[in-house]
């Protein structure tokens, strides 16, 4: 059978393919779950460490602090941001696969998770931008009144 023209073509044509136990078997709605519950958990270490490292030193380092902040807050918003529409791919491309309810799972756990973590940021907005505000307001003693001497 090794000399047979269609035994030849057979072996070319699976050389060209991997081995059943080699086949590459990219779910990218299993990865987008997996992804959506990985991502807010590194915003929350790189907020952790990045806050850690961004310690006020001095008066004049204060203001440096705030915009060190706030590009932190960015990075670590657009991580959770990107985790939610991770979790919604997710979702999505559940109906498509043999293991829908895990990857379901997974995806509406992400999307609670990111959900909260994005409503948690969008709540704080209010009070850095205060914060950031009395920052910039100088603070001035008060005036004495003034003493009056009776005789």
């Amino acid at each position: 059978m090794a000399g047979h023209p269609s035994a030849a073509n057979n072996v070319m044509n699976n050389s060209k393919s991997f081995p059943p136990f080699l086949e590459p078997k990219i779910n990218l709605a299993s990865l987008a779950a997996q992804a959506s519950l990985f991502l807010p958990g590194f915003a929350l270490a790189i907020g952790l460490l990045a806050t850690a490292s961004i310690k006020p030193t001095g008066p004049s380092a204060a203001p440096g602090n705030f915009e060190a902040g706030f590009i932190v807050a960015g990075i670590c918003a657009g991580l959770i941001a990107a985790g939610l529409l991770c979790a919604l791919y997710a979702m999505r491309g559940s109906r498509r696969h043999k293991r829908r309810g895990d990857i379901f799972t997974r995806a509406l756990v992400g999307v609670t998770i990111n959900g909260v973590w994005l409503l948690l940021l969008a709540a704080t907005i209010p009070a850095v931008v205060q914060a950031r505000n009395s920052a910039k307001t100088p603070v001035t003693a008060p005036t004495p009144a003034p003493v009056s001497i009776q005789h």
